[in-house]
């Protein structure tokens, strides 16, 4: 095994990882970029989806750099961020097939991210149910299933509305089953 890809930031007279809050976060965020990129190679097994997945760790933690704990080795709380987000990528991944494989059993119109995408009458007409669907929800209801949908977290939600996370979760479950019986009943 190389003696740096097991490299940790040690402090040679206390032999407990340094604090990485210090301006050297980001040099020491750098240094370690090749040992997470072979960690992501390993984990992905091709090499675009490892630099993606190297590029959204290193985001990912200098985003939560506050949340290092002083004792805290940076390598290892690299590669646990790494793991998660590895995780978290699959997931998706595997949600976005199943929908995609209901979606052309059920022969639903399929919504592209490309720019050049003309919707469809069927998708538009579609787009203005689900819209008007959402529209007849309870306001307590609506508004935070509207932020959800727009990208906002549950936390960012939870602090606007002042409601406990679990409240807002159960919010934007339900607004999602009316959502969908009401498309359903029509």
């Amino acid at each position: 095994m190389r003696k740096q890809s097991v490299r940790c930031i040690f402090d040679i007279e206390t032999t407990n990882c340094k604090h990485m809050r210090t301006p050297g976060f980001e040099n020491e965020l750098v240094d370690l970029r090749g040992q997470l990129i072979d960690r992501a190679v390993s984990l992905s097994e091709n090499v675009e989806d490892a630099e993606d997945l190297t590029q959204d760790t290193m985001l990912k933690a200098i985003s939560y750099k506050g949340n290092l704990a002083s004792d805290t080795c940076l390598r290892a709380w690299l590669f646990t961020i790494m793991k998660h987000q590895f995780i978290n990528q699959r997931r998706r991944s595997v949600q976005y097939r199943k929908v995609l494989t209901e979606a052309v059993s059920n022969k639903m119109p399929i919504v592209s991210n490309t720019c050049t995408y003309e919707p469809s009458p069927d998708s538009q007409l579609l787009y203005k149910e689900v819209v008007q669907c959402i529209n007849r929800l309870d306001s307590k209801f609506r508004e935070p299933f509207f932020d959800f949908i727009s990208g906002y977290k549950y936390s960012e939600i939870s602090e606007r509305y002042q409601l406990p996370m679990g409240t807002v979760k159960s919010r934007i479950y339900y607004a999602r089953k009316m959502v969908l019986r009401s498309l359903q009943i029509e």
